[in-house]
């Protein structure tokens, strides 16, 4: 049978004491320590959510001029029975492939912007999108507040499925020790 926590027909469902005199409290909770870093602008671009927008919109457009060729082609090769025809067309691949690149690079940093997150890249940089702009961004971290060392701010691996990372964090991380880390909220406004 359980112990009630009952004390003159009043039930206490939580940690209870019950004393008489001076009752001293150490509290042995751990306080969590939090890593702190300061961001420091280097540089702010003019580009905007519109001109991002606009410019994914004119670079998806213009890699379908290559598609055209490249799909076509080959298609015309199949059904003719004249083989002098045929060109080169790995200048049209290179071009597609420069295009697809740029359009990514475009729909990343629009989602950056329009979420107004901070995005961490290599050597504690990162890019911002507060405000609706782009502001590349230095990091400066203060020590670990566990044990003094050094820290890094990148994206953290989290989840794995096998050899394959399924999600990643912003995370600082110390280098001294890698199980010291903390999470860094990706839409703090630190500018």
């Amino acid at each position: 049978m359980g112990q009630k926590n009952n004390f003159k027909n009043a039930n206490f469902h939580a940690t209870t004491q019950i004393v008489e005199g001076d009752v001293y409290n150490i509290n042995s909770e751990r306080k969590e320590c939090q890593a702190t870093y300061h961001p420091e602008p280097i540089w702010r671009s003019k580009i905007t959510l519109a001109t991002l927008a606009w410019a994914s919109t004119i670079i998806s457009f213009l890699s379908l001029f290559p598609i055209y060729k490249v799909i076509i082609e080959p298609i015309q090769m199949l059904l003719s029975s004249n083989y002098e025809n045929i060109g080169n067309n790995n200048y049209l691949f290179i071009f597609l492939l420069i295009l697809l690149v740029l359009f990514f690079m475009v729909l990343t940093l629009r989602y950056i912007v329009k979420k107004q997150i901070r995005y961490p890249l290599i050597l504690n940089y990162a890019i911002n999108g507060k405000g609706h702009r782009l502001t590349l961004e230095k990091i400066k971290i203060d020590p670990c507040p566990q044990c003094g060392g050094e820290m890094k701010y990148y994206n953290k691996p989290i989840e794995w499925n096998g050899n394959k990372v399924t999600k990643t964090t912003p995370a600082l991380e110390c280098l001294r020790n890698h199980e010291h880390w903390y999470k860094v909220d990706p839409a703090e406004d630190r500018i």
